[in-house]
């Protein structure tokens, strides 16, 4: 069937080969060249999250605002809601480190006074709206929550296996957690993708089996955090998640999302780009879904075009929130490395250990990020590429971008792609700027939403991410479960109380 979807795990995409793209011109002096594609064997953009081997290498900018968005008032709708903050009381701590945070979806209300997160954000919603104003990109009416279903009916027939009112289809995707499937909802007689997941396998996955690991974290807490963010978030360039099936008697998690049939924009690398129309177009959508999640203090961290999918209006959805993360103040604060390591930026590969290493913003990782997807746009393949993946982080923190001479490119695109992939987070360009690019906007005549229309006001609480999915039950409990079942057993309190005795005994 082709279908593609943003839950089919992390996606393989191949490096580019030695030779295939032709020549290569540096953007500074010829004598620094070094090619991005070396050594030509293939090897694999894998997603992963981990603490880097010893290998080499901050951001500040701040500013003042006591302007900054908050709940939203009930008698506004979706409408943000700015309040002023009170002068008086004790600041909150600005930067808070984001990884292993314990409070992963909790906000604090208060911000020092040398927050600026919101400032330029806060301006442009006071100013008056132009004549010209675009046409909005996300519509105003909230989409209805993501269900939840704490009960799983598992009928199996002759046409296959039914989960509640889900009938399974084929398989179209496969993760080292579980799987995807294609889904019939007889309800509403729509398709959706359904990702199957093993709660076990994923604790298993994360060594807490170790007696010595036990108790110290939740090893379902980046699962937790995906289904939390995915919960919440409303707008049209990102996935939509439909429904949780989560039985505690189940190790199973059943997570039901919008299916996009046609799958990933591109694969990389390939000899057919876009054209530089189309890379705009699909680009102006992820922009619009970048600003999106960063205004409501979400970095995606694996921004690539495997996990940007295309739906039938040609418009783009941002998926995969597997190694997304949320953070409090102006911008995240990273110390571990999370995503493809051919999109990774130079600031996330440092050679320093844990404890010492410095912390880079989750902001400029998204913008580099989207550069290496806008150049696999445009030029079919990464920009920076070894097999080696020691090797690829060295490239990355030390080579020149280079553009491939047999294809050229618009003088505003190239300009775009250089500041968008500067070593230097700090004088990288931001999302607030990226919006007024000349290239982005076709030199102002096609302007972007400001950001009054493009986002709207969300705030996870601690109880919905600790409540987004169930533990994993006792084994005695699944035993007795099961002789229920089968025994029919379910009135009689006599039996049960047996029943109870045996399985106690067999533990």
């Amino acid at each position: 069937m082709g279908a593609a979807t943003s839950c089919s795990g992390k996606s393989k995409a191949r490096t580019c080969a030695n030779g295939s793209a032709g020549h290569m011109k540096s953007n500074s002096h010829r004598s620094n060249k070094i090619s991005a594609c070396e050594n030509g064997s293939a090897g694999q953009h894998i997603s992963d999250s981990h603490e880097l081997p010893k290998d080499s290498s901050s951001i500040s900018s701040r500013h003042s605002v006591s302007d900054v968005p908050l709940r939203p008032s009930k008698s506004a709708g979706n409408t943000p809601h700015i309040l002023r903050r009170s002068a008086g009381g004790d600041s909150k701590s600005l930067l808070r480190r984001s990884c292993g945070s314990q409070n992963l979806l909790t906000v604090d209300k208060v911000f020092s006074e040398d927050e600026y997160a919101h400032a330029a954000l806060v301006r442009q919603m006071s100013e008056p709206i132009p004549a010209s104003r675009s046409v909005p990109s996300s519509p105003r009416i909230a989409r209805p929550p993501a269900k939840e279903s704490h009960h799983v009916n598992r009928l199996q027939t002759e046409n296959g296996l039914s989960l509640n009112e889900y009938h399974l289809l084929e398989e179209i995707g496969k993760g080292s957690y579980g799987v995807v499937r294609i889904c019939h909802s007889e309800s509403d007689h729509h398709n959706y993708a359904m990702k199957i997941m093993s709660k076990k396998r994923i604790i298993r996955k994360a060594g807490l089996m170790k007696p010595a690991d036990r108790g110290k974290k939740d090893a379902l807490e980046g699962l937790k955090r995906e289904i939390a963010i995915l919960k919440k978030v409303d707008h049209p360039n990102v996935v939509k998640l439909h429904e949780v099936l989560d039985d505690p008697s189940d190790d199973n998690l059943y997570l039901v999302f919008e299916l996009i049939e046609k799958g990933p924009v591109m694969e990389v690398p390939t000899d057919n780009p876009l054209s530089e129309s189309d890379a705009r177009k699909y680009f102006r959508d992820i922009h619009s879904g970048i600003e999106y999640l960063h205004f409501h203090r979400i970095v995606h961290r694996d921004i690539k075009p495997s996990n940007l999918l295309l739906c039938d209006d040609g418009h783009i959805k941002i998926a995969d929130f597997g190694v997304a993360d949320i953070f409090e103040g102006e911008d995240a604060l990273l110390s571990k490395t999370a995503g493809s390591p051919a999109f990774m930026a130079p600031e996330a590969l440092q050679v320093v250990s844990a404890a010492t290493r410095d912390k880079y913003s989750g902001k400029a990782t998204d913008v580099w990020a989207m550069g290496i997807t806008l150049y696999c746009f445009v030029f079919g393949k990464i920009p920076f590429n070894h097999n080696n993946r020691i090797s690829l982080y060295e490239l990355i923190k030390t080579s020149e971008l280079e553009f491939p001479e047999d294809c050229q490119i618009s003088p505003g695109l190239e300009d775009l792609l250089n500041r968008m992939l500067i070593k230097d987070p700090s004088n990288r360009i931001t999302i607030p700027d990226m919006k007024v690019h000349k290239w982005l906007t076709k030199g102002g005549s096609e302007p972007l939403p400001s950001t009054y229309d493009n986002c709207t006001v969300l705030e996870p609480t601690e109880e919905e991410i600790n409540n987004s999915i169930r533990s994993v039950p006792k084994i005695k409990t699944l035993i007795l479960v099961k002789h229920m079942l089968k025994r029919g057993h379910f009135g009689n309190r006599e039996k049960l109380n047996r029943m109870r005795y045996s399985t106690s005994s067999m533990q």
